[in-house]
């Protein structure tokens, strides 16, 4: 470890290593106070370094300190290779690499920390494959791999003891392959985050609906295929589903209406058909709805103004038809709404221009006629819309007359 460090108090000095900066040491009783910094030699059991600015690569002496519990030297400029030898520190909880510059394999070698319950590994330059001796960490609770070079497939089929996960970062690596049924086998996660890779197949809907504690689901930005499994009503704690950038079919699970806590729902740029389903009108706690880029047809239910939450709405680019519905004038938290290209009719809706939140409003290549309501010409006035796109080019073949707004299409 290379010198340059923010902090670095008595490191060095005559002082006894338990007052060295980021040493902590058993307690100690002083006056009847315990302390875990105090000037004496003994026992080091955490060593937190975490933004230090350190530069170097992490010393394989490491493993001398065997009664370590807690090893963060996060968030700084490590590089090198993560040693073998810290494999070897029996007592270790707490292990936390992420955010360094650090390069190699993750060392099969960690498979031995019995009694580690978090591991951090992510956003470093690691390569190869995930161990699949990590499955013998029986005590883990986290494991964080994100934002690697990592490659090949998820090894779940060891992994599967890993009974008390409860977060899983796989996310923007280059891992290829499906994922197995035994995730099913994870059955205390809450944080599963696949997202950016290259995984392929379906979703293992089966395992999924095993996972009843899940409430952050990311699995976008891949190469799933196949229909989103409509398993929601056994993950009823799920609170964010990120599906997005697929190439998934079929129609959005009407079972997503039983997860009362959703706050966020990614489902575009898939091949998604069928209709927005009526019953999400039950999700009080939604406020960001994504579904452009897709293929969907029909109308937008009136139903969806009962959400009360709803903040960003974007259904562009699909095959919608029917109105927009006056009733979402009701969502007084809506602050963005994109319709533009569908097959919308009649006229954009009045009560739109009492949504003092609103900020953006696109309707544009759309079959509405009429005239831009003056509501929503004096929102631009007295509330936050500042960007309103209709179809107003009236030279061009425009179908909307409108005199406040920002962008007129044909």
């Amino acid at each position: 470890l290379q010198g340059g460090w923010k902090f670095m108090d008595f490191w060095m000095s005559d002082k006894g290593i338990c007052m060295w900066f980021g040493v902590s040491c058993p307690p100690h009783l002083k006056n009847g106070v315990e302390e875990s910094h105090y000037n004496e030699n003994s026992n080091i059991i955490a060593l937190n370094l975490t933004q230090n600015n350190i530069r170097g690569t992490i010393p394989s002496e490491m493993s001398a300190l065997e009664n370590l519990v807690t090893l963060d030297l996060g968030k700084n400029k490590l590089h090198g290779t993560i040693p073998k030898a810290i494999g070897s520190l029996p007592k270790l909880h707490d292990l936390y690499l992420n955010d360094n510059e650090l390069e190699g394999r993750i060392p099969s070698e960690l498979g031995e920390l019995s009694a580690c319950r978090d591991l951090f590994v992510g956003t470093n330059k690691l390569t190869g494959k995930l161990p699949p001796e990590l499955g013998q960490l029986k005590e883990l609770r986290a494991l964080g791999v994100d934002e690697n070079l990592l490659t090949g497939m998820v090894p779940l089929t060891y992994w599967s003891q890993l009974t008390k996960l409860l977060i899983l970062y796989l996310d923007s690596n280059r891992l290829t392959g499906r994922i197995p049924d035994e995730l099913g086998s994870l059955t205390d996660i809450t944080d599963l985050r696949l997202r950016k890779n290259f995984f392929a197949g379906t979703i293992p809907g089966a395992a999924l609906a095993k996972l009843t504690h899940l409430e952050l689901l990311y699995l976008d930005d891949n190469d799933f295929t196949g229909s989103i499994p409509d398993i929601f009503s056994k993950t009823k704690r799920v609170q964010e589903i990120q599906v997005y950038k697929n190439k998934l079919t079929g129609k959005l699970p009407d079972s997503i209406s039983f997860l009362k806590d959703l706050r966020v729902l990614y489902a575009d740029n898939n091949q998604l058909t069928g209709t927005l389903p009526q019953s999400y009108k039950s999700l009080g706690d939604l406020h960001t709805f994504y579904v452009f880029n897709n293929k969907l047809t029909g109308t937008i239910p009136t139903e969806y103004g009962q959400m009360e939450d709803l903040k960003d709405f974007q259904i562009y680019s699909n095959g919608f038809t029917g109105p927009l519905p006056k009733e979402l004038g009701s969502c007084y938290k809506l602050e963005k709404i994109e319709a533009q290209d569908n097959q919308l009719t009649g006229t954009v809706p009045e009560s739109l221009g009492t949504l003092e939140n609103l900020e953006i409003l696109k309707v544009y290549r759309n079959s509405f006629n009429d005239t831009v309501p003056d509501t929503l010409c004096n929102a631009k006035k007295s509330f936050r819309l500042s960007f309103l796109a209709a179809d107003c080019s009236t030279d061009n073949g425009g179908t909307v007359s409108c005199n406040c707004c920002n962008a007129c299409y044909p």
